[in-house]
C-alpha cells in the first residue's frame, strides 16, 4: 500500500495529471485572425483588417518585440503601457486591445481581460478576435451558451476566424462530439496551415479518444511550426505518462513551463510528478508558482497544501485546505485532505471524522476516495473505541487501588 503522501495528489489535485485546451497567451497579430488579411483558402474573401496609424503600428511592435509570457510583472508593466499609448494614438487599433486583453488574461485578471476583449470588437470595427476572446472568459466562467453565441457572432463576421472555431471545437471535445470538433479545426487550418493552436486542440481531441499515436504525430507535426507552443509540449508529456514513461514526460512538461511559465497545467503536472517522487520543496516551488498568479486556483492551493504536508509543516498545510474550503465549502479534496492530516499527523480523531463525513455527503465523489474514506472511518472509530475501553479498565483499575484494603481476621 502506496503511503498517504503519496496517495493524495493522485486522489485530489492533479489527478490523471492537467490537460489544457487553451490558447497560448499574446500572439502579437496585426492581422485579422488566422490566415492573411483579406483573403481565405483558395482566395475565398476574408475581412481586412482597418488601417492602422504609422506611429500606434511602431509602438505595437516594440511593446510585442520584448514581450514574452511569463516575463515577470515588471515586463507585462511596461508591454500594457505601450499598448495602451498604441490605442490611445489610434482608438480603432483592434489588435492593440485584444493583446492588453490577452496579458490581463495571463496575469489572472478575468474582468479587465474581458473588458478589452469586448473593447477590440467594438472599437476595432468588428473585430472579430476579440468577441471570439470574450467567449472563452465566458466559458472558463462556466457560461457556455453565452459563450457559444459569441463564437457564431465571430464566425458571421469572418467564417475562418481561427479563435472562435478552435473555442467551439473546445467545447465540442469536452462534449466528446469529436467528428464536429475535427471539422471546425480542419477549417481553422484551412484559414491558415501553420496555426499551432490548431494542432494543440486536434492533439487534445485525438488524446481524449485514446488515439495516443495520432496526438504523438500531431504534436510533433504542431511543433516543428513552434517548438515553444506550450499546450502541445504538455500534451505530448501526458502521452508519455500514459506509456509510463516519466522521464520524457517531465522533459516535456519543463519544455512547456520554459517556454510559457505562466503556463499553469505544466507547473501543476510537474509539481505532481516531483511530489510522488517525494521531491517536496521542488514541488512546492511549482505549487506556489500556480498560486501567485492564481490565488483562488484550488487544485493549485490544495496541490501546495499536500506539499507542505510532505515537508512536515502541517499548520501551514492546515491552512492551504482551508484555504480551499474558504473558496469552495464542499470540496472534497480539501475534507479529505484535512481528515488525513487530522487522523494521521495531529491525532485529532473527531475532527478527522467531521471532514471524512464532509466527503461521504458531498454530490460528487470519487469512488476510490470513498473507499478510502470508509475505512478509514471504521479505523477511527475502531481505535476510538479501543482507546475508550482501555481508559475504562485504568479507571477501574485506579478505583479498585484505591480503595483500602480490609484488614484480615
Amino acid at each position: 500500500m502506496m503511503s498517504s503522501a503519496y496517495r493524495i495528489v493522485t486522489l485530489i489535485s492533479v489527478a490523471g495529471l492537467v490537460a489544457c485546451g487553451g490558447q497560448q497567451v499574446v500572439e502579437p497579430e496585426m492581422g485579422a485572425g488566422a490566415g492573411e488579411a483579406g483573403q481565405g483558402p483558395l482566395g475565398a474573401a476574408r475581412p481586412k483588417p482597418p488601417v492602422v496609424k504609422r506611429q500606434a503600428k511602431d509602438l505595437f511592435k516594440e511593446a510585442m518585440s520584448n514581450y514574452r509570457p511569463g516575463g515577470g510583472k515588471a515586463l507585462a508593466k511596461k508591454t500594457l503601457r505601450l499598448l495602451k499609448e498604441a490605442v490611445d494614438e489610434d482608438p480603432s487599433f483592434g489588435a492593440a486591445y485584444l493583446n492588453i486583453g490577452r496579458i490581463f488574461e495571463a496575469m489572472g485578471d478575468w474582468d479587465k481581460a474581458a473588458d478589452y476583449y469586448q473593447q477590440a470588437y467594438a472599437k476595432g470595427k468588428n473585430f472579430a478576435d476579440g468577441i471570439a476572446n470574450y467567449g472563452r472568459i465566458l466559458m472558463i466562467r462556466g457560461k457556455p451558451s453565452q459563450a457559444r453565441t459569441q463564437f457564431e457572432k465571430a464566425l458571421q463576421i469572418d467564417e475562418y476566424n481561427a479563435e472562435a472555431l478552435l473555442n467551439l471545437a473546445q467545447d465540442d471535445r469536452l462534449r466528446k462530439d469529436f467528428d464536429t470538433a475535427r471539422k471546425r479545426i480542419r477549417k481553422a487550418l484551412k484559414g491558415n496551415e501553420k496555426n499551432p493552436k490548431a494542432y494543440a486542440v486536434l492533439a487534445r481531441v485525438y488524446y481524449d479518444m485514446g488515439r495516443d499515436d495520432l496526438v504523438k504525430l500531431v504534436c510533433i507535426t504542431g511543433l516543428k511550426i513552434d517548438p515553444d507552443y506550450a499546450d502541445l509540449n504538455n500534451t505530448l508529456g501526458l502521452v508519455h505518462l500514459k506509456k509510463d514513461d516519466v522521464r520524457s514526460a517531465l522533459v516535456a512538461f519543463e519544455a512547456a513551463a520554459k517556454s510559457d511559465p505562466s503556463y499553469i497545467p505544466a507547473r501543476l503536472n510537474i509539481g505532481a510528478i516531483t511530489f510522488n517522487y517525494r521531491d517536496y520543496e521542488k514541488s512546492l516551488g511549482h505549487f506556489n508558482a500556480v498560486v501567485s498568479m492564481h490565488p483562488k486556483h484550488k487544485v493549485g492551493l490544495l496541490s501546495r497544501a499536500a506539499a507542505l504536508r510532505g515537508l512536515k509543516r502541517y499548520e501551514e498545510a492546515e491552512r492551504g485546505y482551508k484555504e480551499v474550503l474558504a473558496i469552495d465549502s464542499t470540496h472534497a479534496g480539501a475534507h479529505f485532505n484535512l481528515g488525513v492530516l487530522y487522523q494521521e499527523y495531529e491525532s485529532k480523531p473527531d475532527l478527522a471524522l467531521t471532514h471524512f463525513d464532509a466527503v461521504l455527503s458531498g454530490e460528487r465523489q470519487d469512488p476510490a476516495m470513498r473507499r478510502d474514506v470508509t475505512n478509514r472511518i471504521k479505523a477511527i472509530r475502531i481505535e476510538m473505541q479501543n482507546k475508550k475501553e482501555v481508559e475504562e479498565m485504568m479507571r477501574q483499575q485506579k478505583a479498585e487501588e484505591a480503595q483500602p484494603e480490609t484488614p484480615a481476621k
